[in-house]
């Protein structure tokens, strides 16, 4: 029925219970359930963008610059270290992430 309903919504242009019923034939309680799995949905989608949308705070030509490498595996696992810092920190100041990246690869090495 979620796909029929979809289809109501981008025909119309309108998402509401009433609209669900009108066109689907269905009771307040099926439709008023279909709207908040829609929501839902929307909700799951909106904060899987958000969180692909998160970088660290130093891109890879940064790290690169920094550690004077070449690109290779080792830039991989330090950009993944630095994105997985700004995931428990949140967004850090530049000289923070660059001294956290120094820190990483003292430590590695």
């Amino acid at each position: 029925m979620l796909p029929a309903a979809v289809d109501v919504i981008l025909e119309t242009g309108q998402a509401s219970v009433s609209m669900l019923q009108r066109r689907l034939k269905l009771g307040y309680a099926r439709a008023a359930r279909i709207m908040d799995e829609m929501e839902e949905r929307v909700r799951e989608l909106k904060k899987k963008e958000d969180f692909d949308a998160i970088r660290p705070d130093l891109d890879g030509n940064e790290i690169m610059e920094l550690l004077g490498l070449e690109p290779g595996p080792m830039i991989g696992r330090a950009y993944k270290h630095m994105l997985e810092y700004r995931l428990d920190n949140g967004p850090v100041d530049h000289d923070v992430a660059v001294e956290e990246l120094k820190r990483w690869y003292a430590e590695i090495q």
